[in-house]
């Protein structure tokens, strides 16, 4: 089997509440997808958190991480 691509970048246009909605259904199907059935190799919320952002792609660190 190939490498699962990741699913594209947030996008902050129009509707940012439908992007959203259809973003989080992508990265959730991404991670069931290439998460480990191996037992201790799950990966951490904390893990998740960091790959839901760089997924989201740069201006959601920016949003996320602004002041």
């Amino acid at each position: 089997m190939t490498e699962l691509p990741p699913p594209e970048p947030l996008r902050f246009g129009d509707n940012v509440a439908d992007n959203w909605i259809r973003f989080k259904q992508r990265v959730e199907l991404y991670f069931t997808a290439t998460e480990s059935s191996e037992p201790g190799k799950q990966r951490s919320p904390a893990q998740k958190a960091a790959i839901l952002l760089h997924l989201a792609g740069q201006e959601a660190i920016d949003w996320f991480l602004r002041p």
